[in-house]
Protein backbone atom coordinates (compact mmCIF):
# COMPACT_ATOMS: atom_id res chain seq x y z
CA UNK A 1 0.00 0.00 0.00
CA UNK A 2 1.18 3.51 -0.78
CA UNK A 3 2.80 4.96 2.36
CA UNK A 4 0.84 8.19 2.06
CA UNK A 5 -2.51 6.38 1.82
CA UNK A 6 -1.60 4.16 4.76
CA UNK A 7 -0.80 7.22 6.89
CA UNK A 8 -4.06 8.94 5.93
CA UNK A 9 -6.02 5.84 6.92
CA UNK A 10 -4.21 5.78 10.30
CA UNK A 11 -5.14 9.43 10.78
CA UNK A 12 -8.75 8.72 9.86
CA UNK A 13 -9.01 5.74 12.21
CA UNK A 14 -7.85 7.85 15.12
CA UNK A 15 -10.32 10.64 14.25
CA UNK A 16 -13.15 8.08 14.02
CA UNK A 17 -12.22 6.61 17.40
CA UNK A 18 -12.27 10.13 18.86
CA UNK A 19 -15.77 10.67 17.42
CA UNK A 20 -16.96 7.42 19.04
CA UNK A 21 -15.62 8.53 22.42
CA UNK A 22 -17.36 11.90 21.97
CA UNK A 23 -20.62 10.14 21.06
CA UNK A 24 -20.46 7.98 24.21
CA UNK A 25 -19.73 11.08 26.31
CA UNK A 26 -23.18 12.55 25.65
CA UNK A 27 -25.03 13.08 28.95
CA UNK A 28 -28.35 14.60 27.94
CA UNK A 29 -31.54 13.73 26.05
CA UNK A 30 -32.44 15.61 22.89
CA UNK A 31 -36.15 16.50 22.49
CA UNK A 32 -36.00 18.76 19.45
CA UNK A 33 -34.23 21.74 17.97
CA UNK A 34 -36.63 24.31 19.44
CA UNK A 35 -37.46 22.59 22.73
CA UNK A 36 -33.99 21.61 23.97
CA UNK A 37 -31.43 23.76 25.77
CA UNK A 38 -28.36 25.09 23.98
CA UNK A 39 -26.27 22.59 25.98
CA UNK A 40 -28.35 19.71 24.68
CA UNK A 41 -28.43 21.00 21.09
CA UNK A 42 -24.63 21.36 21.11
CA UNK A 43 -24.13 17.82 22.41
CA UNK A 44 -26.59 16.32 19.95
CA UNK A 45 -25.14 18.29 17.03
CA UNK A 46 -21.80 16.57 17.62
CA UNK A 47 -22.68 13.29 19.31
CA UNK A 48 -25.94 12.62 17.50
CA UNK A 49 -24.94 14.27 14.23
CA UNK A 50 -21.32 14.44 13.11
CA UNK A 51 -20.24 11.42 15.19
CA UNK A 52 -22.74 9.20 13.36
CA UNK A 53 -20.30 8.79 10.48
CA UNK A 54 -17.71 7.05 12.69
CA UNK A 55 -18.94 3.44 12.81
CA UNK A 56 -19.92 3.07 9.13
CA UNK A 57 -16.60 4.61 8.06
CA UNK A 58 -14.79 2.14 10.31
CA UNK A 59 -16.59 -0.73 8.55
CA UNK A 60 -15.73 0.72 5.15
CA UNK A 61 -12.04 1.16 6.02
CA UNK A 62 -11.80 -2.29 7.63
CA UNK A 63 -13.17 -3.93 4.48
CA UNK A 64 -10.96 -1.78 2.25
CA UNK A 65 -7.84 -2.89 4.14
CA UNK A 66 -8.90 -6.55 4.22
CA UNK A 67 -9.50 -6.81 0.46
CA UNK A 68 -6.65 -4.57 -0.64
CA UNK A 69 -4.04 -6.75 -2.39
CA UNK A 70 -6.22 -9.83 -1.84
CA UNK A 71 -6.32 -11.72 -5.15
CA UNK A 72 -6.18 -15.43 -4.33
CA UNK A 73 -7.45 -18.06 -1.94
CA UNK A 74 -4.04 -18.04 -0.26
CA UNK A 75 -4.35 -14.30 0.38
CA UNK A 76 -7.79 -14.87 1.91
CA UNK A 77 -6.54 -17.70 4.10
CA UNK A 78 -3.63 -15.58 5.32
CA UNK A 79 -5.86 -12.63 6.18
CA UNK A 80 -8.49 -14.79 7.90
CA UNK A 81 -5.81 -16.42 10.08
CA UNK A 82 -4.34 -13.03 10.93
CA UNK A 83 -7.74 -11.93 12.25
CA UNK A 84 -7.50 -14.60 14.97
CA UNK A 85 -4.66 -12.60 16.48
CA UNK A 86 -5.82 -9.07 15.62
CA UNK A 87 -9.57 -9.43 16.27
CA UNK A 88 -10.78 -12.67 17.88
CA UNK A 89 -8.30 -12.81 20.79
CA UNK A 90 -8.73 -9.13 21.82
CA UNK A 91 -12.50 -9.46 21.39
CA UNK A 92 -12.78 -12.40 23.80
CA UNK A 93 -10.24 -11.01 26.27
CA UNK A 94 -11.77 -7.55 26.61
CA UNK A 95 -15.33 -8.82 26.66
CA UNK A 96 -14.31 -11.13 29.52
CA UNK A 97 -12.52 -8.35 31.41
CA UNK A 98 -15.43 -5.93 31.18
CA UNK A 99 -17.98 -8.66 31.93
CA UNK A 100 -16.18 -9.35 35.22
CA UNK A 101 -16.05 -5.61 35.84
CA UNK A 102 -19.82 -5.24 35.46
CA UNK A 103 -20.38 -8.42 37.44
CA UNK A 104 -18.47 -6.96 40.37
CA UNK A 105 -20.51 -3.75 40.15
CA UNK A 106 -23.66 -5.85 40.16
CA UNK A 107 -22.49 -7.84 43.20
CA UNK A 108 -21.89 -4.70 45.28
CA UNK A 109 -25.28 -3.32 44.34
CA UNK A 110 -24.29 -0.86 41.67
CA UNK A 111 -24.19 -1.36 37.93
CA UNK A 112 -24.40 0.84 34.87
CA UNK A 113 -25.76 -2.11 32.93
CA UNK A 114 -29.16 -3.74 33.26
CA UNK A 115 -27.97 -7.17 34.29
CA UNK A 116 -30.63 -9.84 34.86
CA UNK A 117 -29.23 -12.78 36.82
CA UNK A 118 -25.78 -14.24 36.40
CA UNK A 119 -25.91 -17.87 35.52
CA UNK A 120 -22.87 -19.22 33.69
CA UNK A 121 -24.74 -19.44 30.38
CA UNK A 122 -25.71 -15.75 30.61
CA UNK A 123 -22.14 -14.83 31.43
CA UNK A 124 -20.85 -16.87 28.48
CA UNK A 125 -23.39 -15.46 26.02
CA UNK A 126 -22.66 -11.89 27.14
CA UNK A 127 -18.98 -12.44 26.38
CA UNK A 128 -19.66 -14.15 23.06
CA UNK A 129 -22.16 -11.51 21.89
CA UNK A 130 -20.49 -8.47 23.47
CA UNK A 131 -23.75 -7.57 25.19
CA UNK A 132 -22.15 -5.25 27.74
CA UNK A 133 -19.33 -3.68 25.75
CA UNK A 134 -18.75 -1.55 22.66
CA UNK A 135 -16.97 -4.42 20.91
CA UNK A 136 -20.10 -5.56 19.04
CA UNK A 137 -18.48 -3.72 16.12
CA UNK A 138 -15.56 -6.18 16.23
CA UNK A 139 -17.98 -9.12 16.41
CA UNK A 140 -19.41 -8.31 12.98
CA UNK A 141 -15.91 -7.70 11.59
CA UNK A 142 -15.04 -11.25 12.64
CA UNK A 143 -18.18 -12.60 10.94
CA UNK A 144 -17.44 -10.62 7.78
CA UNK A 145 -13.89 -12.01 7.78
CA UNK A 146 -15.18 -15.58 8.05
CA UNK A 147 -17.56 -14.87 5.15
CA UNK A 148 -14.73 -13.46 3.03
CA UNK A 149 -14.68 -16.38 0.50
CA UNK A 150 -18.33 -15.63 -0.29
CA UNK A 151 -17.77 -11.87 -0.30
CA UNK A 152 -14.78 -12.28 -2.63
CA UNK A 153 -16.95 -14.07 -5.19
CA UNK A 154 -19.56 -11.36 -4.84
CA UNK A 155 -17.23 -8.40 -5.42
CA UNK A 156 -15.44 -10.17 -8.29
CA UNK A 157 -18.55 -9.61 -10.41
CA UNK A 158 -19.48 -5.93 -10.67
CA UNK A 159 -23.08 -6.53 -11.83
CA UNK A 160 -23.79 -9.08 -9.11
CA UNK A 161 -22.24 -6.78 -6.51
CA UNK A 162 -24.35 -3.78 -7.55
CA UNK A 163 -27.59 -5.80 -7.62
CA UNK A 164 -26.88 -7.37 -4.22
CA UNK A 165 -25.95 -3.99 -2.71
CA UNK A 166 -29.21 -2.46 -3.97
CA UNK A 167 -31.33 -5.38 -2.69
CA UNK A 168 -29.78 -5.26 0.79
CA UNK A 169 -30.21 -1.48 0.95
CA UNK A 170 -33.89 -1.76 -0.05
CA UNK A 171 -34.46 -4.42 2.64
CA UNK A 172 -32.87 -2.13 5.23
CA UNK A 173 -35.05 0.80 4.18
CA UNK A 174 -38.32 -1.16 4.03
CA UNK A 175 -37.96 -3.15 7.24
CA UNK A 176 -35.95 -0.55 9.18
CA UNK A 177 -33.26 -3.05 10.11
CA UNK A 178 -31.92 -2.21 13.61
CA UNK A 179 -28.56 -0.57 14.26
CA UNK A 180 -26.93 -3.60 15.91
CA UNK A 181 -27.85 -6.02 13.12
CA UNK A 182 -25.08 -7.23 10.81
CA UNK A 183 -27.41 -6.63 7.85
CA UNK A 184 -27.50 -2.90 8.67
CA UNK A 185 -23.74 -2.65 8.18
CA UNK A 186 -23.46 -4.96 5.18
CA UNK A 187 -23.72 -2.23 2.46
CA UNK A 188 -20.96 -0.19 4.11
CA UNK A 189 -18.65 -3.18 4.44
CA UNK A 190 -19.31 -4.49 0.94
CA UNK A 191 -18.66 -1.09 -0.62
CA UNK A 192 -15.32 -0.87 1.19
CA UNK A 193 -14.49 -4.42 0.11
CA UNK A 194 -15.32 -3.69 -3.53
CA UNK A 195 -13.27 -0.49 -3.66
CA UNK A 196 -10.36 -2.11 -1.79
CA UNK A 197 -10.36 -5.04 -4.21
CA UNK A 198 -11.07 -3.33 -7.53
CA UNK A 199 -10.29 0.39 -7.10
CA UNK A 200 -7.65 0.40 -4.36
CA UNK A 201 -5.85 3.39 -5.93
CA UNK A 202 -8.94 5.62 -5.65
CA UNK A 203 -7.78 7.49 -2.54
CA UNK A 204 -4.33 8.07 -3.95
CA UNK A 205 -5.89 9.51 -7.12
CA UNK A 206 -8.06 11.88 -5.04
CA UNK A 207 -4.99 13.09 -3.17
CA UNK A 208 -3.27 13.83 -6.49
CA UNK A 209 -6.10 15.97 -7.91
CA UNK A 210 -5.47 19.65 -8.55
CA UNK A 211 -6.73 22.23 -6.06
CA UNK A 212 -9.89 23.15 -8.02
CA UNK A 213 -11.12 19.55 -8.17
CA UNK A 214 -10.29 18.99 -4.52
CA UNK A 215 -12.17 22.19 -3.64
CA UNK A 216 -15.27 20.79 -5.38
CA UNK A 217 -14.98 17.57 -3.37
CA UNK A 218 -14.51 19.51 -0.13
CA UNK A 219 -17.47 21.84 -0.71
CA UNK A 220 -19.88 19.13 -1.89
CA UNK A 221 -18.87 16.84 0.99
CA UNK A 222 -19.47 19.53 3.60
CA UNK A 223 -22.87 20.45 2.10
CA UNK A 224 -24.05 16.83 2.01
CA UNK A 225 -22.95 16.20 5.60
CA UNK A 226 -24.68 19.39 6.74
CA UNK A 227 -27.89 18.37 4.99
CA UNK A 228 -27.88 15.05 6.85
CA UNK A 229 -27.22 16.74 10.18
CA UNK A 230 -30.06 19.22 9.51
CA UNK A 231 -32.58 16.39 8.95
CA UNK A 232 -31.42 14.73 12.16
CA UNK A 233 -31.63 17.94 14.20
CA UNK A 234 -35.23 18.61 13.15
CA UNK A 235 -36.01 14.90 13.73
CA UNK A 236 -37.48 14.48 10.24
CA UNK A 237 -37.77 10.78 9.41
CA UNK A 238 -35.02 10.08 11.96
CA UNK A 239 -34.24 6.51 10.89
CA UNK A 240 -33.76 7.44 7.23
CA UNK A 241 -32.02 10.73 8.06
CA UNK A 242 -29.42 8.96 10.21
CA UNK A 243 -28.91 6.24 7.58
CA UNK A 244 -28.49 8.92 4.92
CA UNK A 245 -25.94 10.78 7.05
CA UNK A 246 -24.01 7.59 7.77
CA UNK A 247 -23.80 6.60 4.12
CA UNK A 248 -23.08 10.06 2.70
CA UNK A 249 -20.88 10.93 5.66
CA UNK A 250 -18.71 7.85 5.11
CA UNK A 251 -17.99 8.75 1.50
CA UNK A 252 -17.54 12.43 2.33
CA UNK A 253 -15.20 11.71 5.25
CA UNK A 254 -12.94 9.75 2.93
CA UNK A 255 -13.10 12.46 0.27
CA UNK A 256 -12.32 15.17 2.82
CA UNK A 257 -9.42 13.21 4.26
CA UNK A 258 -7.55 13.15 0.99
CA UNK A 259 -8.63 16.62 -0.15
CA UNK A 260 -8.23 18.96 2.82
CA UNK A 261 -4.84 20.72 3.04
CA UNK A 262 -4.83 20.13 6.83
CA UNK A 263 -4.17 16.44 6.16
CA UNK A 264 -1.16 17.09 3.95
CA UNK A 265 1.06 16.65 7.02
CA UNK A 266 2.79 13.31 6.53
CA UNK A 267 4.10 13.04 10.07
CA UNK A 268 3.06 9.90 11.91
CA UNK A 269 2.20 10.64 15.54
CA UNK A 270 2.54 7.85 18.12
CA UNK A 271 -1.04 8.24 19.27
CA UNK A 272 -2.21 6.88 15.89
CA UNK A 273 -0.80 3.48 16.94
CA UNK A 274 -3.15 3.27 19.92
CA UNK A 275 -6.53 3.73 18.25
CA UNK A 276 -7.68 0.15 18.87
CA UNK A 277 -6.56 0.03 22.55
CA UNK A 278 -8.40 3.30 23.20
CA UNK A 279 -11.52 1.86 21.57
CA UNK A 280 -11.35 -1.37 23.60
CA UNK A 281 -11.05 0.39 26.95
CA UNK A 282 -12.96 3.67 26.64
CA UNK A 283 -16.57 2.82 27.58
CA UNK A 284 -16.12 1.98 31.31
CA UNK A 285 -13.75 4.94 31.74
CA UNK A 286 -16.32 7.25 30.13
CA UNK A 287 -18.96 5.81 32.48
CA UNK A 288 -16.86 6.57 35.55
CA UNK A 289 -16.07 10.14 34.49
CA UNK A 290 -19.73 10.88 33.75
CA UNK A 291 -20.41 10.69 37.49
CA UNK A 292 -18.04 13.58 38.14
CA UNK A 293 -18.31 15.71 35.02
CA UNK A 294 -21.79 16.80 33.96
CA UNK A 295 -23.36 18.85 31.20
CA UNK A 296 -21.42 20.48 28.42
CA UNK A 297 -18.26 20.61 30.59
CA UNK A 298 -18.30 16.85 30.88
CA UNK A 299 -19.09 16.43 27.20
CA UNK A 300 -16.03 18.50 26.26
CA UNK A 301 -13.50 17.26 28.81
CA UNK A 302 -14.40 13.56 29.14
CA UNK A 303 -13.11 12.67 25.63
CA UNK A 304 -9.87 14.59 26.29
CA UNK A 305 -9.30 12.85 29.62
CA UNK A 306 -10.25 9.41 28.29
CA UNK A 307 -8.10 9.54 25.16
CA UNK A 308 -5.16 11.10 27.00
CA UNK A 309 -5.21 8.63 29.90
CA UNK A 310 -5.73 5.53 27.76
CA UNK A 311 -2.98 6.63 25.39
CA UNK A 312 -0.58 6.83 28.35
CA UNK A 313 -1.69 3.46 29.74
CA UNK A 314 -1.40 1.78 26.34
CA UNK A 315 2.04 3.28 25.68
CA UNK A 316 3.35 2.15 29.08
CA UNK A 317 2.06 -1.40 28.60
CA UNK A 318 3.52 -1.57 25.08
CA UNK A 319 6.93 -0.33 26.22
CA UNK A 320 7.16 -2.30 29.47
CA UNK A 321 5.26 -5.48 28.51
CA UNK A 322 5.20 -5.79 24.71
CA UNK A 323 4.09 -9.45 24.73
CA UNK A 324 1.13 -8.67 26.97
CA UNK A 325 0.26 -5.70 24.76
CA UNK A 326 0.34 -7.93 21.68
CA UNK A 327 -2.04 -10.44 23.30
CA UNK A 328 -4.44 -7.82 24.66
CA UNK A 329 -4.72 -5.76 21.49
CA UNK A 330 -3.55 -8.03 18.68
CA UNK A 331 -0.95 -5.46 17.63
Amino acid sequence: MDKKVSLKISQLQFVLCTLIVIMHSMNTTYDGLFTSSLDTVFQYLLGGGICQIAVPTFYFISAYLFYWNCDSSEDLKRKILSRIHTLICPYLIWNTIWEFYYYLLWKIGYSEKKIIGYKFINFFLDILNSNNTALWFVKWLIVFSLLSPVIMRLIDNKKVFVVFEIIVTIIILIFKIPYYSILYWTPFYLLGAYIGHSYYELFYLIACLDMKKRAVIILSSILMILSGIFFIMIKWQSYYAILYLRFIGTLCALGLLFSLPIFKNDKHYKIFDYTFPIYCMHVPVVGILKHFLKGVIGFIFIPILVIGSLFCVSAVVKNRMPRLYSVLFGR
